[in-house]
């Protein structure tokens, strides 16, 4: 993966830029350039979700991460699909370890985890927020 390679300060500017975007304040808003958007801004070359439960399943991996929980989050219902968000995420955002198994913030990246799941959390909650409960 090309990011490997590259200096750890680097993953660590390409996120804090992503993270100083002003969210959108509305659904029309959500993919304006200059905004935060995590389809474009995080999970380069992943189209945007049409489900709010995608969305979820993200921010539910981050938490995983967060939380070194990556065995509850497989274990659940929709573990296949959980499993292939950790492949994703780690794309870019984790490393992976082999003992214990699991995805873990790539270095550099774990003091801004917090902020980045809020963020997203934040930014779920105007692109969804016509969505049926």
């Amino acid at each position: 993966m090309e990011y490997v390679d590259k200096p750890k300060t680097e993953n660590a500017k390409w996120l804090r830029t992503a993270l100083d975007k002003p969210l959108p304040e509305t659904l029309d808003e959500c993919g304006t350039e200059g905004t935060f958007d995590p389809w474009e801004d995080i999970l380069t070359g992943v189209a945007s979700p049409y489900n709010a439960e995608i969305e979820s399943l993200v921010i539910s991996s981050l938490k995983a991460i967060r939380n070194r929980k990556i065995s509850d989050l497989l274990e659940g219902e929709n573990a296949l699909a959980a499993e292939l968000m950790l492949h994703i995420l780690a794309d870019r955002l984790c490393d992976y370890g082999t003992s214990p198994r699991g995805a873990f913030p790539a270095t550099g990246l774990e003091p801004m985890w917090q902020e980045l799941i809020d963020k997203w959390s934040a930014y779920a909650d105007v692109a969804w927020s016509d969505e049926p409960n």
